[in-house]
C-alpha cells in the first residue's frame, strides 16, 4: 500500500513521489504563464490546497540535492519513502546548515527522530544560526573563535592558545600574555590570522577564521589571497590552518592547495557551527 502523508490531520497525499515526478513533468513541459494554472488544476485533482503541490515540487527538488552529494546518494530512495512535509523542512534547514540537516535526514530514516521531532531540532539550529547572524560583529566573532578553539583541541591535544587578535578573544581561553610565537612577534601586525597556539611538539599553529560575516563579503580572489598570506607565515616557521564555514568553500580550498602540489604547514577545514 501506498504511504500516506498525515499531519495535522490535513488531508494525505498518496504516493507524493510518484505525483510530484508526474507534476514536474507538466510543469516542465508548459509554457510561460501556465504554471500557476497547472498547480491550481494538480491541488484540485488531488483535494488539497494550492500550497501543497508546490511543496512537493521543493521536496522533490531536495531528494535532487541529496542524490547529487556522493556522500549522500544512497539516501535518496530511503528519503522519498518519507513524508513530503519533512523533506520540505530539510529542505529549509540545509540552506543555512547543510551537515546537519542531512545529519538529521539520516536519523529520520534509522526512525530515530519524527516529523515533529525533527521541526524542534530544525528551530533550535535557526534560532541558534539567527543568534549568531544578527549578534553584534564582537559576540559573533567570540563565539567564532571558542568554536575554533574547540576544534583545535580535538585535532591538537597539546595545543594552547596563546594569542587573539583583537576582538577575536575566545571563551574560556585566559592568557598570560598577548604574545605571537618567533618572529611574528616582532610583526607590526598579522593580516588574516585571528588565533595562534603554541603546541609541545610542532611548529606555531596560526589560524584564520573566514566565516559567513567575513565570506559574504569577500571575492573568490580574496579567498586565494588569504590561502597565500598563510603561505607567507608557514615560511616563517609556523603551522597554519583555514577555517570555513561553507564546506564548499573548505572544498575550493582543497583543490587550491592541491594545485599547489600540497604545500606544506598548511590546510583548511570545515568550521561547523554545533
Amino acid at each position: 500500500m501506498a504511504k500516506r502523508e498525515r499531519r495535522g490531520g490535513r488531508r494525505a497525499v498518496e504516493n507524493w513521489h510518484q505525483r510530484a515526478l508526474e507534476l514536474d513533468a507538466k510543469l516542465k513541459d508548459s509554457r510561460r504563464g501556465q504554471r500557476d494554472g497547472i498547480f491550481r488544476t494538480f491541488a484540485a485533482e488531488l483535494g488539497v490546497s494550492a500550497s501543497v503541490p508546490k511543496r512537493m515540487i521543493q521536496a522533490l527538488r531536495f531528494l535532487e540535492y541529496v542524490r547529487d552529494d556522493v556522500r549522500f546518494t544512497h539516501l535518496a530512495g530511503e528519503m522519498a519513502e518519507q513524508p513530503f512535509s519533512a523533506l520540505v523542512l530539510l529542505d529549509r534547514w540545509s540552506q543555512y546548515s547543510p551537515r546537519e540537516a542531512l545529519s538529521a535526514g539520516q536519523r529520520l530514516i534509522a526512525g530515530e527522530l519524527n516529523l515533529p521531532m525533527l521541526e524542534a531540532r530544525e528551530r533550535a539550529d535557526r534560532a541558534q544560526y539567527d543568534s549568531v547572524l544578527t549578534a553584534t560583529d564582537g559576540t559573533w566573532q567570540t563565539y567564532a573563535a571558542t568554536r575554533a578553539v574547540q576544534l583545535v583541541l580535538e585535532t591538537h591535544d597539546s595545543a594552547r592558545c596563546i594569542w587573539a587578535a583583537r576582538g577575536w578573544r575566545p571563551d574560556g581561553v585566559a592568557f598570560t600574555s598577548l604574545t605571537l610565537p618567533g618572529l611574528l612577534n616582532a610583526l607590526p601586525a598579522v593580516p588574516g590570522v585571528q588565533l595562534a597556539f603554541e603546541r609541545e611538539n610542532g611548529a606555531p599553529l596560526l589560524v584564520a577564521i573566514l566565516s559567513d560575516r567575513i565570506a559574504r563579503m569577500r571575492s573568490p580572489a580574496a579567498l586565494v589571497q588569504n590561502v597565500l598570506t598563510l603561505l607567507g607565515y608557514t615560511r616563517l616557521g609556523c603551522a597554519c590552518l583555514l577555517l570555513l564555514r561553507e564546506e564548499e568553500q573548505a572544498a575550493k580550498v582543497e583543490g587550491l592547495l592541491a594545485s599547489l602540489d600540497r604545500p606544506e604547514g598548511i590546510s583548511a577545514r570545515h568550521l561547523a557551527f554545533d
